[in-house]
This record gives structure tokens, sequence and C-alpha cells, in this order.
């Protein structure tokens, strides 16, 4: 049995703490979820086995896992219970971002996320003036190499990527919650694979400031071979850039899988056992049906793409949840997507003629 710290007890929730959380987070130019919220007032004790949010759970006799499982209508038993719904939902779509094992998630395009309070956000651009790289002598006669730093010309406008869950309250009442949170999971996994999509535009064509990816070809069009995968790597490096993630269709990874020069014990002892698969040139390797058939798409995770978030957003509607007013529910992320370097993911065409 766990007992719970003094403070998780003593602390009152609110309805009001949603907006608390919103309002922090243009005040400390931060985001901070109702989760966090909790910790700052809870904070975990190391090697507690329950965060901030599940003591609260457990405080109110929530229970998420075992033979006894809660029910919804166990969030209405209290106020203060209720309370803790919005958040469950919350989290448990964010565990449905993480689906997918082999296949390519937003997380593996991101480099960083920058947080803010509009409906717009303009990247930044660097511009070298020059392509070589030259070393100076202080004193010496000749102009040092610039980088400009500057406002991209044109701003990302931030979208709505969501679901709309239609269902009553008397339905959702009598179901377990750990029914509920698959279900809200998977809504988590169809919005994760949108907002991937929509990535992967913005890799191929550009955030709308003239960078689309730069593109090279195989040597033999239609064939994808070893030596045109040697190629990609030297190019890549070349540009001053680590490409350490690749991915394309099924159909593209089924041909890199299939390499001799992929096949050893080794890497077929981990793929058997784990289901993980081989890693090129040191290179994590995923697929996408919303990559185009035919080409293979590499990057520098580090310093690709950024993905621009609402500060202090929520997933969804925490007055309507917890007035039970599920008909019109609408499970919603608001993001954007920028590139940051043009030359930190690049595309090789398998066809090309």
């Amino acid at each position: 049995m766990i007992i719970l710290p003094e403070k998780t007890l003593k602390i009152n929730l609110e309805k009001e703490m949603y907006g608390e959380a919103k309002r922090l987070s243009k005040e400390k130019k931060k985001h901070i979820s109702f989760s966090q919220l909790l910790e700052d007032l809870d904070p975990s004790e190391p090697g507690y086995p329950l965060d901030a949010f599940e003591r609260q759970l457990a405080r109110y006799g929530i229970i998420t896992k075992g033979e006894q499982i809660s029910l919804v209508e166990d969030f209405y038993k209290t106020y203060e219970s209720q309370i803790l719904f919005p958040e469950f939902i919350n989290r448990n779509v964010l565990i449905g971002y993480r689906f997918g094992k082999n296949e390519l998630k937003l997380d593996d395009l991101i480099a960083l996320t920058q947080y803010v309070d509009g409906a717009e956000y303009t990247p930044l651009s660097a511009d070298d003036s020059t392509e070589e790289e030259e070393l100076y002598r202080v004193g010496e006669m000749g102009e040092f190499p610039t980088t400009t730093i500057q406002l991209a010309e044109k701003t990302v406008r931030l979208i709505k990527v969501g679901r709309r869950l239609k269902a009553s309250y008397e339905v959702l009442r009598r179901m377990q919650i750990n029914l509920l949170a698959l279900h809200l999971q998977i809504i988590g996994l169809k919005m994760q694979r949108a907002m991937t999509k929509w990535a992967l535009d913005v890799f191929i064509n550009g955030d709308g400031n003239s960078n689309p990816a730069p593109t090279q070809n195989t040597a033999a069009s239609g064939t994808l071979a070893y030596g045109d995968l040697v190629d990609f790597e030297i190019d890549f490096a070349a540009e001053g850039f680590e490409k350490n993630y690749q991915a394309g269709d099924k159909d593209v990874v089924k041909t890199m899988l299939k390499m001799t020069e992929f096949k050893d014990v080794v890497a077929g002892f981990n793929f058997q056992a784990t289901g993980n698969m081989i890693t090129p040139f040191g290179d994590v390797l995923r697929f996408h049906p919303s990559i185009p058939a035919n080409k293979l798409f590499a990057w520098d995770k580090k310093a690709h793409l950024e993905i621009v978030r609402e500060r202090g957003g929520q997933l969804v509607e925490s007055g309507k949840v917890i007035s039970k007013q599920f008909e019109q529910l609408v499970i919603s992320d608001v993001i954007g997507i920028s590139k940051i370097f043009i030359e930190s993911g690049r595309i090789l065409n398998i066809t090309w003629t």
C-alpha cells in the first residue's frame, strides 16, 4: 500500500487551475501543463513510484491498473476528482503520440520546440556570405566571412490538428478508464500521423521561405544500390551536417533491409529479438506512408525542423469535460512547423527519369 505524502493531501483542486497553468505559461515564457503545476505544488521525491498527478488519482481512489479498474463515472464522484479528468485525457492522447516502434513519428523530425502566444511565428534564417570556410589572422587585410542571422521573409501560421470525440456521458460513464485510455491513445496516434504528414510536406517544400529540400539522384533511375547510399552519406556530410535519421515508404525500407551489405548476424539477431530495424551508417531507419514513392529522406535531427506550439495550450477544453459536455468535445493540438537549416535535410530520388 502506497502512503501518500502530506503535501498531496493538502492540495485543493479547482477547475481554475487549468487557467492558472496557462497564465503561468505566458508569464514565465515556458509551457506549463496541469501536471507540471501539480508537480510544483507537490514535488516528487526521488524514487517515489507516482508523479504528482498520479498521486492525486490515488488520493481520490481512481484506479488505473490491476483488477479493480475505476469507471469513468468515478471521476465525477466528487468535485475535486472531476478536476483530474481533463488531464487524464491530455496525458493519454500524448501517450498515443509515441505509438509506432518503426514508423516515423513527428518527434523524429523535430530539433527543438518554440512556444508562442499568438497564431503566427516568424522563424530565423541564416545566410553565409561565402561558400568557402576561410581563416584570416588578426591584422591581415581582407574581410572575414560573414554569417547573417535575420528574420525570415514569411511567417509560419499555427493550425489546429485534431479529432472530434462523439459520445454521450451515458455511454462513457460505465466504461473502464483503461479502455477509454486506449481509445484516447489511438486518437493521439492518428493526430500524430496527421502532424507528421504536415512536417514531411515542410521537409519537401519548405515553410514558405524558399527553402525546399535539396535533392540528388541514384546512379541508375529506378534502382537503389548500396553505392547510392554511400554517395548519399558522403555528400550529406560534405554540407557540414551529420545525418542521423533516414526514412522512406515501406518498399524503399524493405529494399534497404534486404541489401547484402546490411545482412549480418548481429543485425539479424537484433531485428528478430526486438523488432528494431538496422541502423544503416548508424542512422535510425523509419518508414511512413506519406513519404512519396521511390524517395529516401535523410536529416540531421538536431538542426532540421522546429515545431511551434501555443504557449499554455491544452488538448481538450477542461470546462466541457468537467461539466460532462462530451457530445461536442474536440481534442486538438495547435502547432506550426518551420525549417532551421536547408542543408540539414536531403532527399535521394530513386526514380528520376
